[in-house]
């Protein structure tokens, strides 16, 4: 019989998701070794990437609320003694998944399409890494040949059910595709319409010493005064780059 997940998408406030996060302890250590008092954490800030206590477990799930994207529990037993096909059963809703909770703009599907529209304009190759499900690793260079994640030890390929329709070929459970850096900034100004937005902060913006916009700081007008010939061109947009997981605002530091 399937699990009940439509907890997961209850405010934490109401008795769905209280009677929910039980119901899925109850689950979890169901299918885990006599001897293991731990699971991996499914909570939003911990994303299975960490190993806690019941309790511990039942606090975050509380507090942060659980990973809305989790909807096989692979890492606490579903699929171990259920006849599931994950990779059929995920093919079959990519038309109707938005690409992320929220999202109103792509499906997995539209997503893909469009990916896939850029790749034939630029001429890209096929090449493409496989990536931890949890994103702890890209299986590249010295993990190339793993079949499974060293940190959080997630099987690289996606498992099987019966009757799946892939049987025989591996799939693994998350694919990253790497978009060469030049080429994509030269093509934000082969648009008329992003090549304006992309020069907006030279030619448009509001300069009355109101800082809003990263070029109204003074290491932006720092950096224009000790580069002149760079501070003069209207396409001398910055890239931010982030040391500690969190996406920065994406500019570049040098004129195309």
């Amino acid at each position: 019989m399937p699990v009940d997940k439509s907890w997961m998408q209850s405010g934490r406030s109401l008795e769905d998701y209280f009677v929910g996060v039980e119901s899925f302890l109850n689950y979890a250590y169901n299918h885990v070794k006599p001897d293991d008092s731990k699971i991996f954490c499914p909570c939003s800030k911990c994303s299975n990437r960490y190993r806690h206590l019941r309790y511990e477990v039942h606090k975050h799930l509380l507090y942060n609320g659980i990973k809305l994207t989790y909807t096989t529990w692979y890492l606490h037993g579903e699929g171990e003694d259920e006849d599931i096909d994950e990779s059929d059963d995920s093919d079959e809703k990519e038309a109707e998944q938005p690409l992320y909770a929220g999202c109103e703009s792509y499906s997995n599907l539209s997503f893909v399409v469009n990916i896939m529209h850029i790749k034939g304009i630029g001429t890209m190759s096929n090449k493409a890494f496989d990536a931890c499900y949890n994103d702890c690793i890209i299986y590249y260079k010295e993990h190339a040949n793993a079949t499974q994640c060293p940190t959080c030890k997630l099987s690289r390929w996606k498992k099987q059910g019966k009757g799946s329709k892939k049987k025989g070929k591996r799939v693994p459970w998350k694919v990253l595709r790497y978009f060469p850096f030049t080429p994509s900034l030269q093509r934000l100004f082969m648009s008329s319409k992003t090549a304006v937005d992309m020069r907006w902060h030279f030619k448009d913006r509001v300069k009355d010493g109101v800082l809003r916009h990263p070029a109204d700081s003074e290491a932006w007008k720092s950096f224009n005064q000790i580069h002149e010939s760079f501070g003069m061109e209207p396409r001398n947009i910055r890239l931010g780059l982030a040391t500690d997981g969190f996406n920065p605002f994406w500019e570049h530091e040098f004129a195309l």
